[in-house]
């Protein structure tokens, strides 16, 4: 197909659109004054209708024959890193012992950037699709590309604000914000699998081998860093750790508070510190719980048992459901305030390690390299349900 083609059906498309309207305008007329339409009339809107519809066809017919033709590294981009390394296979030299193979997979690609596209809005995750997979913690996070192995990362320390009313000539009040520095440096997050020399040459195993072990085990420990990080030795500086305690000083305002009770207050007290949630992360025991609330007539106030796909959503905040997160507990804010710093693209090299060579095996590596930083600990809120409910405000 050329660009001929592609012209010619956009001006025929055009023609079409144009008597379309036209034949609206007129329809819009005569209903106006209760006339109706001729038998000739009806079936000139019938043909309009039906070119416009074969119009419609042809032209996606071409422009899929030309994303047909895209470069190769365009066609790749939905695929799965396994697809992606099962297809690069036949480069590994099997018979050289030095022989290595390397697939990296961009940010971009392993999940969505919350602070570039609304979360429910995004057509090309890579590992993950939007429709069959629930969303994880990352989802939420800014995610920020970095070429060194350490960040100098500023923190909100205190801000007092004193914005307010002044008459012309008056002096203007003045803010109060302070910031803290420190270095956060990059961890390395990382695993290995043995598999047989026969395995590079197995397209489909090779692809769920990376896949389903290699990818979904590093995107566990991943998301179980995020949370849960201490900061010491070699682990992130997590989300919980850096959040700031529920406080359940509005909670003697609700009659026989629930767990929804508690986070819509969890939500009140980051829209008090001057953020706007955007995720609640919860133990899926706990998002089970609050899904199989009924009303009084037995109907679920929450889950939908006909719905297909999407994820839960309370308040209307997406909720992510995490083993990593300890049950009872939950953690809501806005996430953007956590900064994802990413040193490594997943990763995933293949090679001969030790005596590989002389056992017909291969060694495969799969790693990244994040740091974390939290902008704010005030834009975060994090608790547990039985305290919360029984700790007199």
């Amino acid at each position: 197909m050329s660009e001929q083609n592609m012209t010619d059906l956009a001006a025929k498309l055009a023609k079409a659109m144009d008597a379309a309207q036209a034949q609206g305008e007129d329809f819009v007329a005569k209903s106006a004054n209760f006339e109706k339409l001729t038998q000739d009339q009806k079936q000139q809107i019938d043909e309009t209708i039906k070119t416009l519809n074969e119009t419609r066809l042809e032209l996606d017919a071409v422009k899929q024959a030309i994303a047909g033709a895209e470069p190769e590294s365009k066609q790749d981009r939905a695929m799965t890193m396994g697809q992606k390394f099962a297809a690069k296979a036949g480069d590994f030299d099997a018979g050289n012992r030095a022989s290595r193979m390397r697939m990296q997979m961009k940010a971009g690609e392993i999940t969505n950037s919350a602070n570039s596209k609304p979360l429910g809005g995004v057509t090309n995750l890579g590992m993950r699709s939007p429709v069959d997979l629930p969303l994880v913690i990352r989802d939420l996070l800014t995610t920020i590309e970095i070429q060194t192995d350490s960040v100098e990362f500023s923190f909100i320390d205190t801000f007092t604000n004193n914005a307010g009313m002044v008459a012309e000539l008056a002096k203007k009040p003045q803010s109060e914000l302070t910031f803290d520095m420190e270095t956060l440096p990059t961890r390395v997050i990382a695993h290995f699998i043995k598999a047989s020399k026969q395995a590079l040459s197995d397209n489909t195993f090779l692809q769920g081998l990376i896949d389903n072990r290699l990818r979904r085990g590093l995107d566990a420990k991943i998301e179980q860093q995020l949370l849960l990080g201490d900061g010491l030795t070699q682990n992130l500086r997590g989300l919980l750790p850096n959040a700031t305690a529920f406080s359940n000083t509005q909670l003697s305002t609700v009659a026989t508070p629930n767990r929804l009770d508690v986070i819509r207050l969890a939500m009140l007290q980051t829209v008090l510190s001057g953020y706007a949630s955007n995720g609640i992360v919860l133990n899926p025991l706990d998002a089970f719980t609050i899904g199989l609330t009924k009303d009084d007539v037995g109907g679920y106030l929450i889950s939908n048992p006909l719905a297909t796909t999407g994820n839960m959503t309370l308040w209307g905040l997406p909720v992510i459901e995490s083993t990593s997160m300890t049950a009872d507990n939950f953690l809501v804010g806005d996430f953007k305030q956590a900064e994802l710093y990413n040193r490594w693209d997943t990763t995933v090299e293949a090679g001969y390690e030790n005596d590989d060579f002389t056992k017909n095996m291969v060694t495969l590596l799969c790693e990244s390299r994040l740091a974390l930083g939290i902008v704010d600990k005030l834009a975060l809120v994090k608790g547990d349900f039985t305290t919360a409910l029984t700790l007199t405000p």
